[in-house]
């Protein structure tokens, strides 16, 4: 049984505790992974002084609005190509995907364009700060 057929399964006739912790407990540990990165890149970066702390303290939350965006994409295109998966219709599915991943991608370039833009200009953005 090759991997694509046992995700078919575990998806279509699998009991539902199985395919939650199957699925989730992956979930769980990439989730614990990025905390744990956060307390430790707080910790070394708070040794290196406040504007520093201060800065990571205001990145921290634009990061998690790049990983919205993220999920934002990937949890609609995957709802909606289950539903279409289910009615039998790859041809749309491919195509959700396919839209999916070229929108995600001009989102994340317009988003580094502005972030670019912001740093660049220091009237729009971030300025540095001298010591």
């Amino acid at each position: 049984m090759n991997s694509q057929s046992k995700k078919m399964e575990l998806l279509g006739s699998a009991s539902i505790p199985k395919a939650l912790l199957a699925m989730g407990i992956p979930t769980m540990i990439g989730m614990l992974v990025n905390a744990f990165y956060n307390l430790v890149d707080a910790y070394f970066v708070g040794g290196l002084g406040e504007s520093q702390m201060g800065a990571i303290s205001v990145v921290y939350p634009l990061g998690q609005v790049v990983v919205g965006l993220g999920l934002l994409f990937g949890n609609g295109a995957a709802s909606y190509i289950s539903r279409l998966l289910g009615l039998g219709d790859k041809e749309n599915a491919d195509k959700v995907a396919s839209t999916a991943l070229y929108s995600s991608i001009s989102v994340t370039t317009l988003s580094a364009a502005a972030s670019a833009l912001m740093v660049s200009i220091p009237r729009l953005g971030i300025q540095s700060i001298k010591q």
